[in-house]
């Protein structure tokens, strides 16, 4: 569930996490973003500040979803999920080689896994092209029993190679 829909019905989750989502979709929390990662973000992304013609501490942000189109430098989500047991294999689950979100500046995960599960695998994974990365066509992903998710494109497992493993 994201930001906005727990704004929008607020007995969809317990206060608790309510308020998770709406201090990490808050300026506040952009802020913080900022000073801790901001030196990271202007290094792999120097297009940014000039191309919005404002700094990063400046940018205006909105809650996604909420905004008055125009008026927001940046949009702001955070979301509670679930993903597929790794044991699992499924056409909606998040597995291999992907990107979300072109559009996004930052992601971050917390994995709250159990103590008494005992399952491989579900281990996020950074990849990197091996050269040219070639996105797999959607009719193609079909056939392979890949995910269909929208904003959710996989690359050919040939084309990349794992650097890291968290």
């Amino acid at each position: 569930i994201a930001s906005k829909a727990a704004m929008d019905n607020p007995s969809a989750l317990a206060p608790s996490w309510r308020g998770f989502l709406q201090f990490h979709s808050s300026p506040a929390f952009y802020q913080e973003v900022v000073r801790v990662f901001g030196a990271a973000i202007r290094h792999q992304r120097p297009d940014i500040e000039p191309g919005l013609n404002t700094t990063l501490a400046q940018m205006r942000t909105a809650v996604r979803g909420t905004e008055d189109k125009g008026a927001d430098d940046l949009m702001l989500d955070c979301q509670v999920g679930i993903n597929t047991p790794p044991t699992v294999r499924s056409k909606r689950g998040v597995r291999g080689p992907h990107y979300d979100r072109l559009t996004e500046m930052y992601a971050g995960l917390l994995y709250f896994r159990s103590p008494r599960d005992k399952s491989k695998g579900g281990d996020l994974q950074v990849f990197r092209c091996k050269g040219e990365c070639r996105e797999v066509p959607r009719a193609e992903k079909r056939k392979l029993g890949m995910s269909m998710k929208f904003n959710h494109e996989h690359f050919d497992p040939k084309q990349v190679e794992a650097v890291a493993t968290v």
